[in-house]
């Protein structure tokens, strides 16, 4: 999990193709492959500047891996689709997700999240 909290703190692109398999199933976007990853990576670095994770907790079950972890950044920008047309705070925010994967072949494989993106939007517009 620490390559994975390593990708979403800005770490290269090359961690995706680590950690991912070609045939990776994204169950929040509702995409297959690789690419959903580059894409949020995209859109969290044009948002936030200086970010931090903060992981509280790892569990893993069988070939199931959950993180629970809480990210902490500063509003530089609008890179992910439910912050269009928000104004650019320069906050410092925080939220919180808990992040579910299955292994295989030592490659996170599937992908489910519950974020609290509703914190995050309102720390935006305070």
């Amino acid at each position: 999990m620490q390559r994975y909290v390593e990708l979403m703190t800005g770490a290269d692109d090359s961690i995706i193709d680590e950690i991912f398999p070609p045939d990776f199933v994204d169950h929040v976007s509702g995409r297959t492959g690789r690419e959903i990853w580059r894409m949020v990576r995209h859109w969290g670095t044009e948002s936030f500047g200086d970010l931090r994770v903060e992981v509280h907790s790892v569990m893993t079950e069988g070939d199931r891996v959950m993180i629970w972890l809480t990210t902490t950044g500063k509003h530089i920008g609008n890179g992910f689709p439910f912050l269009a047309g928000k104004p650019i705070t320069g906050r410092e925010v925080s939220w919180d997700g808990v992040h579910f994967f299955r292994v295989e072949n030592n490659q996170l494989a599937e992908h489910w999240a519950v974020r609290n993106d509703l914190s995050l939007i309102r720390q935006l517009e305070a």
